[in-house]
């Protein structure tokens, strides 16, 4: 099904891959085939039913671009930032060239409101921009982000006429967020509050962008997203009060799916959330059906019912790394744990659940890693082992909070609880930070789709096919991507120009050494060009960064760069800027920064020339494109 819908979405994209209908139709004369083909046509028909008014009025947005456009209508989502609000507004009413139209168009803009949710009423005006085709090497691909998420444009510089905070179940779930974030934030040290608002809640928001980065970069960032780990811990106290009051049959499982469910929608339904949920009601009714049901089998049909109510989310990473956690778990751990308990079986019940909990990590680990290189493109594997010692302690700072929450009008009780919670949070976020700074055991690789097919497919031979002819057929294809791929790569040295509107921007990499010119650059251009292209090329680390801004700007860029970086070269005084970084004064250098093979002279102007053995680049003559340009340095 989740081939069905990518080719859908390969469909309304370029018509020409319906072409393709041609041999899925032979495959559904053969008997043996029917099966997977009607699976395969039923997703492709799901994306189409989806998307195909979106699809068919794409041309709107071209007709009233760049144009000012009034809309009213209800925030579909809301992402707080500091100073406002990124919103996803679905409009009921649109006003464009002096005319009013009814619509059912989904737009995005920034917004200066606080506390908005979805639900309530909005109207502004702005000025309409429909998403671009990337003119980048590797930038976010807008015009699929606004396809797989039916959004037409955004709304540059919105004036806002009229917001209205309507009492929703929306709202009512953000009241009750907000009274469980007043209780942590009352009892509990600033980072474990953060922590558990994070982990019980779905409000990243709350934690700041350096342990964000912390969890990340050490390989346990699936703690702070309410998935499959944090129901499972809410499925364990269901379980417990169930039996207190021995609840069963019917009404146990009514009962607890409308528990979970309630969970779900109070935390956001996101994708993971979902799919943990979805298995766990699948599982409760396979019992009173008297069906034994595989693993394998709950996971299918929980990624079945995912994808009737949105096949779109089939994009989301969310979703692609939950399914690959738990299908790794029915594929490779199931087969090996067996094995393993066939041959090392132990009484001691300490050794024996500290060795299920490493090897489920490290064969979780083998499973996930495809797609965490692909998405992410770097794995710490430090994080098997802090994994194994992080869940636990997440688990009982979890089960903590809920209690917190029961005892807060004891006074006596909830400082002891607080304190046990704040330990916990302490050790979980020291083991974080720890690992995070382990580099030597962390792979930085960004690989792409034929190398994720590849090591996907290698674990679909080893752990679960049977047939040894399917096995040396797929290995061969494995063989012949990993070769078209090695043939490909490319390590010469290079300079890559940005195209953006805020200013031109370089980034050089010579012999391991990588030095960015910064131009003007926004954060939303930053996320969507410059950090995409440093994944893509698996740069790990910036050793120059070259500005002539002033040094908030400077800070700014910094935190939004998605690597570390090394030394700041400017003209301008940046004494205030913060963290391990250092300064180099253009001034005392004579404005020059070397690099292995070549040197940047910057002018007092801000422009700069890129000086090789063979070439002379010019700031004033490259940035003439309306497209991202690419040169070998010799």
């Amino acid at each position: 099904m989740i081939a069905g819908v990518y080719f859908g979405f390969l469909m309304l994209n370029d018509a020409r891959y319906s072409l393709l209908l041609i041999p899925v139709a032979v495959l559904f004369i053969f008997r043996n085939s029917r099966l997977a083909v009607s699976v395969f046509l039923s997703g492709t028909v799901l994306f189409l039913i989806k998307n195909h008014e979106f699809a068919a009025n794409s041309g709107i947005s071209d007709r009233v671009s760049g144009a000012d456009i009034t809309i009213s209508g209800f925030v579909y989502s809301a992402r707080e930032n500091k100073m406002n609000t990124s919103l996803v507004i679905s409009a009921d009413t649109l006003n464009v060239f002096d005319k009013q139209y009814p619509a059912v168009m989904k737009f995005t803009a920034l917004v200066p409101v606080k506390d908005a949710v979805k639900g309530d009423r909005i109207k502004l005006k702005g000025k309409f921009r429909e998403f671009k085709e990337p003119s980048n090497m590797y930038e976010k691909d807008m015009k699929k982000f606004g396809l797989i998420n039916n959004i037409y444009g955004e709304i540059l510089n919105p004036k806002l006429i009229s917001f209205k905070r309507e009492n929703s179940v929306w709202r009512k779930f953000s009241k009750l967020q907000d009274g469980i974030i007043e209780v942590f934030d009352r009892r509990l040290s600033y980072r474990a509050g953060n922590f558990l608002s994070a982990v019980m809640l779905g409000r990243r928001d709350k934690l700041e962008s350096s342990v964000i980065r912390e969890f990340a970069d050490s390989g346990t960032i699936h703690l702070l997203a309410v998935s499959g780990l944090h129901v499972g811990f809410l499925i364990m106290l269901l379980s417990m009060l169930s039996s207190l009051v021995s609840l069963r049959g019917v009404p146990f499982i009514i009962i607890n799916s409308a528990a979970l469910l309630s969970y779900a929608a109070f935390t956001g339904s996101g994708p993971s959330v979902i799919r943990a949920v979805l298995m766990a009601i699948i599982m409760m009714i396979s019992k009173p059906m008297k069906r034994k049901m595989k693993f394998i089998d709950v996971i299918g049909t929980a990624g079945i019912f995912s994808l009737l109510f949105d096949p779109n989310q089939m994009f989301n990473p969310g979703f692609i790394l939950s399914f690959a956690a738990v299908a790794s778990i029915a594929i490779i751990y199931q087969s090996v744990s067996e094995a393993v308990k066939e041959r090392f079986s132990t009484d001691n019940y300490f050794i024996k659940t500290a060795g299920d909990g490493v090897m489920l990590s490290l064969l979780v680990t083998a499973g996930l890693l495809p797609f965490v290189l692909y998405i992410f493109g770097k794995y710490n594997f430090v994080s098997i082992i802090s994994n194994v010692v992080i869940i636990p302690l997440t688990g009982a700072a979890f089960t903590g909070g809920i209690l917190l929450l029961l005892i807060d009008r004891i006074d006596i009780l909830a400082s002891f609880t607080a304190d046990i919670i704040n330990l916990l949070c302490y050790l979980i976020n020291s083991i974080a930070s720890v690992t995070a700074k382990v580099e030597l055991f962390t792979l930085h690789y960004k690989s792409g789709i034929t190398v994720t097919a590849a090591l996907a497919g290698a674990n679909i031979i080893i752990f679960y096919l049977k047939n040894y002819r399917y096995k040396l057929g797929l290995s061969i294809m494995l063989i012949a991507f990993l070769s078209f791929q090695m043939v490909n790569v490319k390590n010469e040295p290079s300079l890559y120009l940005f195209h953006t509107e805020s200013g031109g921007s370089a980034m050089i990499n010579s012999c391991g050494v990588n030095v960015f010119i910064a131009g003007k650059l926004g954060t939303s251009e930053i996320n969507r060009i410059i950090n995409p292209y440093m994944l893509e090329k698996n740069i790990t680390g910036l050793d120059y960064l070259i500005t002539s801004g002033e040094w908030y700007d400077t800070e700014k860029m910094i935190s939004n760069i998605s690597v570390p970086v090394k030394y700041v070269a400017t003209d301008k005084d940046h004494s205030s800027l913060s963290g391990e970084i250092d300064l180099l004064d253009l001034n005392y250098i004579n404005r020059t920064v070397k690099f292995p093979g070549g040197a940047v002279y910057v002018n007092t102007d801000g422009n700069f020339m890129i000086i090789t053995a063979d070439s002379t680049f010019s700031s004033d003559k490259i940035f003439n494109t309306d497209k991202g340009i690419w040169y070998k340095i010799h």
